[in-house]
């Protein structure tokens, strides 16, 4: 995979964007592994430092990605005439930043229910509790709506890195649409923002009373089972992709 100095790769047949994205894909999965070990460590460690370091690394990470995505995108769109096959890439990285959604979300989940600050884990640990409705403990679900919005102020932030970069790589200093308004949508990651700063340790302003036992393992579930679905769909479409790859080798003789 070409570093982000090079600029990302620019496919010269369908063939090898199809291989990009095969590439790119198991690369993916490759900082999702490391960031998932990072956060089972931080669990069982409490020593932040590192997460937020791999959270810091797999932003830029995952930023590459969508680089050699975006830049295989365009050239299905332009020059390639596969706009089939550019949708293909396009659903690929609306699910991928799904994903990292669900991901953010389930490690705040996680993390919130880990910390034991609610009164119904309390008392399981023979605790006498008085709720102080002046001093709320955190709701996971405005902490994981938090984490969303970050995540989706990133991608944006994201995508203009991303589309700014294909427009060098491309020489065009007229900063034209060398990336088009509609390219899709870097996966960066949002839950860097407010996590360097301590950010997820406070409440919203206005934070709902705390959960109880039966919503917090509900929205725990709720998220699980979406990113077991998203992951699900990912699978089909790269398998598509591999299809795809088989097919376009076949035809140029490679088969």
């Amino acid at each position: 995979m070409a570093g982000a100095a090079d600029g990302p790769q620019r496919p010269e047949s369908a063939l090898q964007a199809m291989r990009i994205v095969m590439r790119v894909q198991a690369r993916r999965a490759e900082i999702y592994g490391e960031l998932d070990g990072a956060f089972r460590a931080y669990l069982e460690s409490d020593n932040e430092g590192p997460y937020k370091r791999a959270i810091a690394a797999s932003t830029e990470q995952f930023n590459e990605c969508s680089r050699q995505v975006l830049a295989a995108e365009e050239e299905l769109r332009g020059p390639l005439a596969r706009s089939d096959l550019a949708d293909l890439l396009r659903s690929i990285q609306d699910e991928e930043k799904n994903k990292l959604r669900f991901t953010v979300t389930h490690h705040v989940l996680r993390k919130s229910g880990r910390d034991n600050v609610w009164g119904w884990q309390r008392q399981a640990r023979g605790e006498n509790v008085d709720y102080d409705p002046m001093n709320p403990p955190p709701n996971p679900h405005a902490l994981a709506d938090r984490a969303a919005r970050q995540q989706h102020q990133e991608m944006h932030r994201a995508q203009e890195r991303a589309r700014r970069a294909a427009q060098a790589s491309d020489g065009q200093a007229d900063g034209g649409d060398a990336a088009g308004g509609d390219a899709a949508a870097p996966n960066g990651c949002g839950c860097r923002g407010d996590l360097d700063d301590g950010g997820w340790e406070a409440a919203e302003p206005s934070v709902p009373p705390e959960p109880t036992r039966a919503e917090y393992e509900g929205a725990l579930e709720e998220v699980v089972q979406g990113l077991q679905f998203v992951v699900g769909e990912l699978n089909d479409k790269l398998d598509e992709v591999r299809e795809w790859a088989a097919e376009l080798a076949e035809d140029d003789g490679e088969g």
